[in-house]
C-alpha cells in the first residue's frame, strides 16, 4: 500500500508512514481478502555504512591543571630550598651551642681557679690584718708609753720636792709605780710633830688617794693609793704648822 499523504510505498500492516509519520487509520487502508502465503525464509540483510575518515580529536589539557602543576613544582622547590636553609641554620646553631658549651666549660674552670686564688688572697689578707692589728696594738702601747713618758716629765718639772720636804716631814717614797690591776698600795708618811695635814690628788681619773683610818703611830701614818687607769699624777701633802709641802709622783702602768 501507499501513504495517502506522501505516496510512499508501505507494508500493508504499517500503522504509521515511515516517510512522513502519517498515522494510517483503518479506513484509509484498503481491505483485501486474506491470502495465505507461506512465509519465505528470512534472508539476513547487511547494512553498509560508508566509512568516513576523520582526524583524531586533540585532547585539550585544562589550563588550571597546568597552573596547579607549576605551582606545585615551585612550592616543592621552595620547600626544598627552605629545608636546606633550615638544615644549614640548624648546623650553625649546633656549632654555636657546641662553642658555647666549650666556652662555658672554660669559664667554669677559670672561675674555679679564680675562687681558689681568691681564697688564698683572703687568707693572706686575714694574716695581714692580724699583723696590722698586732702592729696597731704595739703602736698604741708605744703611744701610751710615750704619752706616759712626756706626762712623767711634765709632772717632774711641776713637782718641787718628790717625797721630801724636811727631815721632819717626808714620805718613804717620792715615786710610786702601781700596776693598774695590782690593787691598793700603801705609802708611809713621816712627821716628828703632829699637826693638821692635807692631801690633794692632781688627777682622780688615774688614781685615788686617801688617808688611812689608822691614827698616827709615833711619827708615821699611811696613805692608800688605788689605781684607776693608766697615767701619771701627783699627790701633794702639806701641813698647817710650818706650811711645808711635798709631792709624791704616782705612775699607773
Amino acid at each position: 500500500m501507499f501513504c495517502p499523504k506522501c505516496g510512499k510505498e508501505l507494508h500493508n500492516d504499517s500503522l504509521f508512514c515511515s516517510g512522513c509519520g502519517y498515522r494510517l487509520v483503518e479506513e484509509n487502508i484498503p481491505k483485501k481478502e486474506p491470502v495465505f502465503v507461506e512465509p519465505p525464509m528470512p534472508v539476513p540483510t547487511v547494512q553498509y555504512v560508508p566509512y568516513v575518515a576523520t582526524a583524531p580529536e586533540k585532547k585539550k589539557t585544562p589550563i588550571l591543571l597546568i597552573v596547579g602543576l607549576v605551582i606545585s613544582i615551585i612550592a616543592c622547590i621552595f620547600a626544598f630550598v627552605y629545608a636546606l636553609a633550615l638544615q644549614s641554620q640548624n648546623n650553625q646553631y649546633s656549632q654555636i651551642i657546641e662553642d658555647s658549651q666549650l666556652k662555658m666549660g672554660q669559664l667554669e674552670r677559670e672561675t674555679t681557679a679564680a675562687e681558689s686564688e681568691l681564697a688564698d688572697v683572703k687568707a693572706e689578707l686575714e694574716n695581714a690584718m692580724a699583723e696590722i692589728e698586732a702592729i696597731a696594738a704595739e703602736r698604741d702601747e708605744y703611744i701610751e708609753v710615750t704619752d706616759l713618758f712626756w706626762d712623767l716629765l711634765d709632772y717632774i718639772k711641776k713637782a718641787e720636792n718628790l717625797g721630801y720636804s724636811t727631815e721632819n716631814f717626808h714620805a718613804n717614797k717620792g715615786i710610786v709605780v702601781i700596776d693598774r690591776m695590782g690593787g691598793t698600795q700603801e705609802l708611809k708618811i713621816f712627821s716628828t710633830y703632829y699637826t693638821n695635814f692635807s692631801l690633794e690628788v692632781s688627777d682622780t681619773d688615774v688614781f685615788i688617794a686617801k688617808w688611812t683610818d689608822k691614827e698616827w703611830t709615833g711619827k708615821e701614818t699611811q696613805i692608800y693609793i688605788t689605781p684607776v687607769d693608766y697615767g701619771v699624777g701627783l699627790i701633794t701633802i702639806s701641813n698647817e704648822l710650818y706650811n711645808n709641802a711635798f709631792d709624791i709622783l704616782v705612775i699607773v702602768i
